[in-house]
């Protein structure tokens, strides 16, 4: 069927060029019986080999025509008439030039039509590209895009045309895997080279074009049953391109929408968090400070003093608690830059220890090494910590709790030291992590919730320290926090 098609296409022009030469011979004998001169007839042979440029005829059949004319002058016009012989030199140096001037001036009109159909045919490709581009920047729907995209490459090439794009590279390599053999072969080496291919199969033409994304191959455009030039190749693989960016455009702002609302709805969670813990914190005051009272008033051997004193217990494991909730907000919220403050390290020591009660005291000592020793702090965060430390300290050891301060190269060296139960390796691996918690000794101290310590870590870190924790010999734990010693603007 397509033999066919060429060989009605080639008998077309072959009518055509005969119908030229037809006329121009026709108009030249016309001419010549009115006593027209040789060199207007000449003229006339040449606008007559001009024309097959207009009427967009191959150079090949053109050059013919251009003959076929110098010999039709040479027939009718030159003495001896009605022979091809030639008497005269000069009729002979005539025919060349008639043929050069005929075959170069038809050169310059087919590459100045050849060269504005191509300018055209950019100039089009270009108004593709644009509307193209257009639809897909105005769309936020990948499938929508695609279907867009390939019903205007339908109309371009007017051939049929398949957009497949993946998430991954393993659904690309599944899709390969449902072509057919030959396409499959072809599609794998598109794959491996990222490059363009076309195939001939049989007189079907297929061209596959690779959508790439960070070096990697995640689909294709197929289109079947058209023989591309260079430039339409190129101009594909544009396409390919901009599908590729549409892709990581769409995905960038799905992302961006997920964030934003994954960040209200964490500020939401927030805020009704904080202003919980605020509500909380003034009644749980009030409870802990009118069970003291309660202890201090009712006599020791009173039942009702037990009763008092697990009031102020779990009064004050709530409010231990909501002091951490607020301490992790005020992390997560802060800059924290804005806030630190020169202050003594044994100031800080020392204001941590008056929020615990006489027998806590009595079970505390404290050592001040290297004497004063300035740090740079959020002295509110950095009494959260220490607290924490000294709290869990108390609450896994039934002895005496060490709290120790010295100089260590540029660092405030701070050691909480207790003589308790101590921590296993594995424990030790997980002590940080956030709602970790393992069960004291003490029956007075119930429980934690596990964010005590993560928040210290926090805490230090935030103020570019470190903490670690290590054995007590015989038994028991230290924990070592290292401080930065006083930064100027810190």
């Amino acid at each position: 069927m397509k033999k066919s098609h060429v060989n009605q296409s080639h008998l077309l022009i072959l009518v055509k060029i005969i119908v030229i030469w037809l006329l121009t011979t026709a108009i030249s004998l016309i001419l010549n019986t009115f006593g027209w001169q040789e060199s207007t007839i000449i003229l006339t042979f040449v606008l007559g080999s001009i024309v097959w440029t207009v009427l967009k005829i191959p150079y090949i059949y053109g050059t013919i025509l251009t003959l076929a004319n110098v010999l039709t002058f040479n027939y009718f016009f030159t003495s001896p008439y009605y022979t091809f012989r030639v008497d005269d030199f000069q009729y002979l140096y005539t025919f060349i030039s008639m043929l050069l001037v005929s075959s170069f001036t038809s050169y310059l009109v087919y590459t100045s039509n050849k060269n504005r159909h191509i300018a055209h045919l950019r100039s089009l490709n270009n108004r593709y590209l644009f509307q193209l581009s257009e639809l897909l920047y105005q769309s936020l729907d990948l499938e929508s895009s695609l279907n867009d995209a390939k019903d205007l490459l339908k109309n371009t090439l007017d051939s049929e045309v398949k957009i497949k794009i993946f998430d991954n590279v393993e659904d690309v390599y599944e899709f390969i895997e449902t072509l057919d053999y030959q396409l499959r072969e072809v599609a794998i080496e598109s794959f491996m080279t990222h490059l363009p291919k076309i195939q001939l199969f049989g007189s079907n033409t297929v061209s596959l074009f690779p959508i790439i994304i960070d070096k990697e191959v995640i689909g294709f455009i197929i289109v079947n049953g058209a023989m591309l030039s260079a430039d339409a190749v190129e101009w594909m693989s544009t396409i390919g391109s901009i599908l590729a960016i549409a892709k990581q455009r769409i995905e960038s702002i799905k992302l961006q929408e997920i964030s934003k609302l994954n960040y209200e709805q964490e500020k939401l969670r927030v805020s009704l968090l904080s202003s919980i813990s605020h509500d909380l914190r003034t009644p749980l005051a009030s409870i802990i400070g009118s069970s003291t009272i309660l202890i201090d008033q009712i006599q020791a051997d009173n039942k009702d003093t037990v009763l008092a004193k697990n009031i102020y217990q779990d009064a004050q494991w709530l409010l231990d608690s909501v002091e951490n909730i607020l301490s992790l907000i005020r992390l997560n919220n802060q800059n924290l830059n804005g806030l630190f403050q020169t202050m003594l390290i044994e100031e800080v020591i020392e204001e941590t220890i008056k929020h615990f009660g006489q027998d806590d005291l009595n079970r505390i000592q404290i050592d001040y090494h290297d004497g004063n020793i300035f740090v740079n702090i959020e002295a509110r965060l950095m009494i959260t910590a220490f607290y924490n430390l000294i709290h869990n300290a108390l609450k896994f050891s039934e002895k005496t709790v060490y709290i120790r301060t010295a100089l260590q190269e540029q660092f405030c060296l701070i050691e909480i030291i207790d003589e308790g139960i101590g921590i296993t390796s594995e424990t030790k691996e997980k002590i940080f992590e956030r709602f970790y918690s393992t069960k004291p000794i003490d029956k007075k101290f119930r429980q934690g919730v596990g964010l005590g310590l993560s928040i210290v870590k926090e805490i230090v870190e935030a103020h570019d320290g470190t903490i670690h924790i290590k054995n007590n010999h015989p038994k028991g734990t230290i924990m070592s926090i290292r401080l930065p010693l006083l930064k100027e603007g810190k």
